[in-house]
């Protein structure tokens, strides 16, 4: 047992040690004292609701490649905005085709705030257009995405829209869950492949990536419309 106390001790502490537990009680002293509602209203915790929506921006789904099931289809001098069509071409190698984009089914994750204000805003779906995404990957289908790399647009619908591009993965890591994607934005098929092409899954629900980075042909993704796909 002790039987003396080391130099600037005071039973046992020192005096920093003191000093932080007196903070302490007066924090707690001005912490505002928890009660039961005094209404006969319960309100709880939903697991099922909380777990569902930890797995989309978590671990949580297992990764799967359909990359065996899509052949790719990369830039066309003939046709160099053609990035839509190279979608619909590696869909078609599967058996399916994107819906059109009037289509009540089609997901609009962000949009311009206005054509003079050329700032992505997130739209209610977003979170619905990642359980889409989801839904098509565990069911073993392609679903071909809309994605914002430029000020401006090229004519799609939604007047956001730049850029087309197929996701045929899902892997998570340590920095989290993503989509793993073809892009036709390129006619060299290791780099439209390419295992770096992927979208994160963002806590506002947003999906981002950068595709090529660090090169000259360098974008970064956001992605703008979810289209879904459907049997030929």
């Amino acid at each position: 047992h002790r039987t003396s106390n080391p130099a600037g001790r005071v039973d046992g502490q020192t005096k920093e040690e003191i000093e932080l537990g007196q903070a302490f009680d007066a924090m707690e002293a001005k912490r505002i004292p928890r009660s039961f509602p005094a209404s006969d209203e319960v309100y709880h915790f939903h697991p099922i609701a909380f777990v569902e929506q930890m797995k989309l921006i978590t671990a949580g789904y297992e990764d799967t490649s359909l990359a065996h099931l899509v052949t790719f289809y990369g830039y066309r001098t003939s046709d160099s905005v053609g990035c839509f069509r190279r979608c619909v071409d590696m869909l078609a190698s599967c058996g399916y085709q994107p819906v059109e984009i009037t289509n009540k089914s089609v997901i609009q994750m962000t949009k311009y705030k206005s054509q003079k204000e050329q700032i992505l805003v997130i739209q209610k779906d977003a979170k619905k257009g990642i359980e889409l995404i989801h839904q098509h990957l565990d069911n073993g289908i392609p679903i071909t995405l809309g994605t914002d790399h430029s000020l401006g647009h090229t004519g799609n619908y939604d007047k956001t829209t730049d850029h087309w591009i197929l996701v045929v993965g899902r892997k998570t890591d340590d920095e989290g869950t993503h989509f793993i994607y073809y892009d036709p934005q390129t006619s060299h098929e290791s780099i439209g492949t390419s295992s770096k092409n992927k979208l994160t899954i963002n806590d506002n629900f947003t999906l981002k990536g950068i595709y090529r980075e660090g090169s000259a042909y360098e974008h970064k993704y956001t992605v703008t419309v979810v289209r879904p796909s459907i049997e030929k």
